[in-house]
């Protein structure tokens, strides 16, 4: 059991962890973020995040908000040729804050983990997440899907919040 810092009370529990905001119970699972199925113990960490030690060992409380699903613009002005073989649904990219972007002061470039540049997230949707990002929050992006249309590689992203 543990008071944390905010005032919440988190309880481990044999289905997972249970907290109460001072109105409300809440019962967190695996399908929330809750690291295991038996929560043994729960720590939080200097920096605020939350610690289970669970039946699926020590790991962090980290849910995965989907915040924004788009098209990644801009792909028809890179070559993309080579790497869209290696885009499966499902891979993770990294959101890289371009704030001296001349045609867009809240520019996110969209990577992937080999450091390829894919795009952009919309202008007219990337507000939001670029100030996250720039609030030092962890944000990534998911491929929903890929499809060339002529000489365009449209893809479909998610993006994702890691709320800890």
């Amino acid at each position: 059991m543990l008071i944390d810092r905010s005032g919440l009370l988190w309880i481990g529990t044999d289905n997972g962890a249970v907290r109460f905001d001072g109105s409300a119970w809440s019962v967190l699972g695996e399908s929330d973020g809750v690291p295991g199925r038996v929560v043994y113990s729960i720590q939080q960490a200097g920096d605020g995040a939350m610690w289970f030690g669970t039946d699926g060992g020590l790991m962090p409380f980290a849910r995965e908000l989907t915040v924004l699903e788009c098209h990644v613009a801009g792909t028809s002005y890179l070559e993309l040729e080579a790497v869209e073989p290696t885009l499966k649904t499902d891979d993770k990219f990294f959101l890289i804050r371009e704030p001296e972007n001349e045609h867009d002061s809240f520019a996110v470039a969209i990577y992937t983990a080999e450091k390829v540049k894919l795009g952009y997230l919309p202008k007219s949707k990337n507000e939001s997440v670029a100030r996250l990002l720039d609030a030092g929050k962890t944000l990534f992006a998911v491929l929903v899907s890929k499809e060339w249309q002529q000489e365009w590689l449209k893809l479909s992203v998610k993006v994702f919040y890691i709320d800890r």
